[in-house]
């Protein structure tokens, strides 16, 4: 199949990949080898007979955590009950010029697009991974590490480090065929953030004020985490509001509908008894229950009722507690 009609971009033959170690069929039942479209690097797989879905599936997911790079299957035929395997898997194939799913191509249009066009926050994956970097936790990481953390395909963490690299270049190494988390020029914590802060954004995407008809139930108890004022008051001398703040994120809410008609949504001056925040990416645990400094941050630096001296100082000796 000729690939640079499929594509209409330029492709070329990187070589076969070091199969070391692995099932002998691997090279007696296909074709693999290493390609480049346009920038960017894949392999792909071409059976020689049927193709298999559980040993297709396998190998797939086996080849990308070797080399760091997706896959293609390049085959002649799928069945539709194969094909949309495949897409509910996120594994790219090629039948025809015309019968494909390559959702990692998209990365080479965005990457052109990003040489004319600056970034101006991070997407909330890119943000998550960025906080990692901040902290060192994923430090060594490649794009297969992160993609296990995340639960997300590897063709998606490659483009969140695309992110990455677009703002913040030196904490992202190419070594060999991977992309790893590095921090070579040993910059702290607070060092980091300042590079990545111009980028970042609040997590917060919702929020809602509830009020318990009984006895107010800790949201700890159902994984939340103290945000807001009340992680704040934790972590300084400022007082919290009369009302607790929790964080959780979109995909945490099922606790809610075990609690029904116990609690329900109130106006911030009908005192209620919690403010619940609904994040875009799961809080972070600082160790104490709260969310993590960088990310509380985030969320309260342009709170009106922190434009107060006693405020601005404690937002001053969070950014410091970030800097240690």
């Amino acid at each position: 199949m000729d690939l640079t009609a499929v594509f209409n971009l330029p492709v070329k033959n990187m070589g076969a990949i070091d199969l070391t170690g692995l099932p002998r069929f691997y090279e007696t039942d296909f074709d693999i080898e290493r390609i480049q479209i346009g920038l960017t690097d894949c392999v792909i797989i071409a059976p020689k007979s049927i193709v298999n879905l559980p040993t297709i599936t396998k190998m797939v997911q086996t080849l990308e955590a070797r080399v760091d790079l997706p896959c293609v299957i390049s085959t002649s035929k799928l069945s539709d009950y194969q094909k949309k395997q495949f897409r509910e898997l996120n594994i790219a194939y090629i039948i025809s010029p015309h019968n494909l799913y390559i959702p990692f191509i998209g990365l080479e249009i965005r990457q052109a697009k990003r040489q004319k066009e600056n970034i101006t926050s991070l997407s909330w994956q890119a943000q998550y991974t960025a906080l990692h970097i901040i902290d060192g936790s994923w430090l060594g990481f490649s794009a297969s590490d992160i993609a296990q953390e995340m639960k997300r395909s590897l063709p998606s963490i490659s483009n969140y480090l695309k992110d990455i690299e677009a703002t913040v270049s030196q904490v992202v190494e190419k070594q060999g065929t991977k992309k790893l988390l590095v921090n070579n020029e040993g910059l702290g914590k607070g060092e980091l953030f300042q590079l990545f802060e111009p980028y970042l954004t609040t997590p917060v995407k919702d929020s809602c004020f509830l009020k318990f008809k009984n006895k107010p139930s800790n949201f700890t108890d159902y994984g939340c985490l103290y945000a807001g004022m009340s992680a704040l008051s934790r972590k300084t001398m400022l007082a919290d509001n009369s009302w607790v703040t929790y964080a959780c994120s979109e995909y945490e809410r099922r606790y809610l509908d075990k609690l029904g008609n116990t609690i329900f949504a109130v106006a911030e001056n009908d005192n209620p008894d919690i403010l619940l925040q609904i994040w875009k990416y799961p809080p972070i645990n600082s160790g104490d229950g709260t969310v993590d400094d960088v990310s509380l941050y985030l969320s309260l630096k342009d709170a009106p009722q922190l434009k107060e001296p006693r405020g601005e100082e404690a937002l001053i000796g969070l950014r410091e507690r970030i800097a240690q």
